[in-house]
């Protein structure tokens, strides 16, 4: 424990960990039992933000594909990350926060994401709010080879400790619908995933489990 109110710990992550959100609680001595928190095992090369990087000038490089933790911590804080794209190429560009429940502590409210992504003469290529929910989603295509600057930000300008984010950046598939969307209990069904560049074949087969005495 760091203190009577923080305990700090560290998670080993099996190699054959199946990608995706997860949660975790801690038991302690006041309540018993934490409300739950969200962690995300992924599949991309993952960075965490390294400070300041509020400014283009002082963006912080990072190689394509990846995902980038982030914090955006204080008032006015725009964090800035810096890339090497090619021509053609077919960007996304999704900053997940109210995904995984990323709230502010005073007022208790869902922290709201914007993004931008800006070429090297500061012009915005792409840019984007409230896609996902509250959370930013951007798709386009590099308009020519160079450095581009991707920037996090809170729609209302103000930073907290609890304002983490997960950046995904990379000419990467990012399924953000399924169809169909509900299926009758003890019946298989074809499920298709959509999104950015997800091909036309995403499907997988599911069989909903049928119905028990006590749901029926």
């Amino acid at each position: 424990n760091v203190s009577d109110i923080k305990v700090k710990a560290k998670l080993t992550i099996a190699k054959d960990a199946v990608p995706g959100r997860r949660m975790i609680r801690v038991r302690c001595a006041q309540t018993g039992i934490t409300n739950y928190t969200y962690f995300t095992v992924g599949s991309l090369p993952e960075v965490i933000e390294v400070e300041r990087n509020n400014e283009t000038r002082r963006a912080q490089e990072v190689t394509l594909p990846v995902v980038i933790n982030g914090r955006v911590s204080q008032t006015l804080d725009i964090d800035y990350y810096k890339f090497t794209a090619r021509k053609g190429q077919k960007l996304v560009a999704a900053a997940l926060a109210y995904d995984f429940d990323s709230r502010t502590l005073n007022p208790r409210s869902y922290i709201d994401v914007a993004l931008e992504v800006l070429d090297a003469e500061g012009r915005v290529v792409a840019d984007a709010a409230d896609v996902l929910g509250l959370d930013p989603l951007a798709e386009f295509v590099v308009p020519a080879d160079g450095t581009y600057f991707a920037g996090v930000k809170l729609v209302n300008y103000q930073g907290y400790a609890s304002a983490v984010y997960r950046l995904t950046l990379g000419e990467v598939p990012l399924p953000t619908a399924l169809f169909p969307v509900a299926v009758r209990r003890g019946e298989t069904v074809e499920l298709a995933l959509s999104g950015p560049n997800m091909p036309a074949d995403a499907k997988f087969t599911y069989s909903a489990p049928r119905a028990t005495e006590w749901n029926t």
